[in-house]
């Protein structure tokens, strides 16, 4: 055999050789690409999967010994794998207890005429506008209605001082600027009813001054839905 033969068998096999060692890494990207599809698969964690060349290992933990031996099997089957180093540990999974379902309670129902029940706002003498003293009273109304629902009336009364005439008007105009009031504060106006019975419903004597202010009020009745 010639000189040129022999060098030029020599080139064709340092050529295959380099050819293959630059297609190592496509082919072990390959291979790895493949073996995890079998590890996912089996529902394992891909960490448990190393890849060298064409060479497989297994390590870390599954839940059963067949789910290992699922994961080598189908490993081995893939064409270009030369070995699979099987080193799974079997460890059986950690039952998570079971949260108690938690008690129901049982709320009260609110009753708004309870809420309201005491609540009141006064007016001066011959007077149908809120005070600086009453605002904060009314205030209180706004908030026990905004946190509760259902609708409430409003009524006007007065002391008797003037006629029952005059009276009776004197305590509309009362329950209706309470009643502007409330919705001024972003109430809703269609949960009221405003009503008025001037001096026919005094809670209090009226002759002394004390008594008389007690009757110049407002008060609020929670009403019955139908």
């Amino acid at each position: 055999m010639n000189r040129s033969l022999i060098l030029g068998l020599l080139a064709l096999v340092i050529l295959c050789v380099l050819c293959l060692w630059c297609r190592a890494p496509a082919i072990e990207d390959d291979l790895r690409g493949k073996a995890l599809i079998c590890v996912e698969d089996a529902g394992v964690d891909a960490g448990v999967l190393a890849v060298s060349g064409r060479d497989v290992t297994l390590e870390g933990a599954v839940a059963s010994l067949g789910v290992g031996d699922a994961v080598e099997a189908c490993i081995n089957a893939i064409p270009g794998i030369r070995v699979v180093n099987n080193n799974l540990q079997i460890v059986a999974p950690v039952k998570q207890p079971i949260a108690p379902e938690p008690a129901i309670v049982d709320t009260p129902e609110v009753n708004l005429d309870d809420l309201l029940a005491g609540k009141v706002v006064e007016f001066p003498t011959d007077g149908a506008y809120l005070t600086a003293q009453e605002r904060p009273e009314a205030d209180e109304i706004v908030a026990i209605l905004k946190a509760n629902p259902g609708r409430v009336q409003i009524a006007g009364h007065a002391d008797s001082r003037y006629t029952s005439e005059y009276n009776l008007e004197l305590s509309r105009r009362r329950a209706e600027a309470v009643n502007k009031y409330l919705v001024s504060k972003g109430l809703d106006a269609d949960r009221f009813e405003v009503v008025w019975f001037g001096e026919t419903k005094p809670i209090a004597s009226n002759d002394t001054a004390a008594g008389q202010q007690k009757n110049r009020r407002t008060e609020f009745h929670a009403l019955k839905e139908n």
